[in-house]
């Protein structure tokens, strides 16, 4: 049950708003966030890569449930609950527009 709440969590963090432009300072804040919730990856850049397709796949009318699917498809080996993890924290860096306004979950 906790599991599915954390998915839960993570994917009503995606709205509608157009994603907010990254940097290089955006790039090192999320990856610092992924290190700080114990979340590994191959490299810096591919993690970042993946990070920008989460707001782009968001854009595009997925909703966070098929974005998770899609991270986990394209990453075997991260869990549902890094994936919705990982989708939380690419949205609260590259999308912060698109995470729910506090008091409205």
């Amino acid at each position: 049950m906790k599991r599915l709440l954390v998915v839960i969590s993570a994917v009503t963090a995606l709205g509608v708003a157009a994603p907010a432009r990254a940097d290089a300072n955006q790039d090192q804040a999320f990856l610092v966030a992924l290190d700080a919730a114990g979340i590994t990856y191959q490299s810096p850049d591919s993690a970042v890569s993946a990070a920008k397709k989460v707001c782009e796949l968001a854009d595009g009318g997925k909703s966070g449930i098929e974005v998770v699917q899609v991270l986990q498809d394209g990453n075997p080996g991260l869990s549902q609950v890094n994936a919705a993890r990982f989708t939380a924290i690419a949205a609260g860096v590259y999308c912060p527009a698109k995470l729910p306004a506090k008091g409205s979950e």
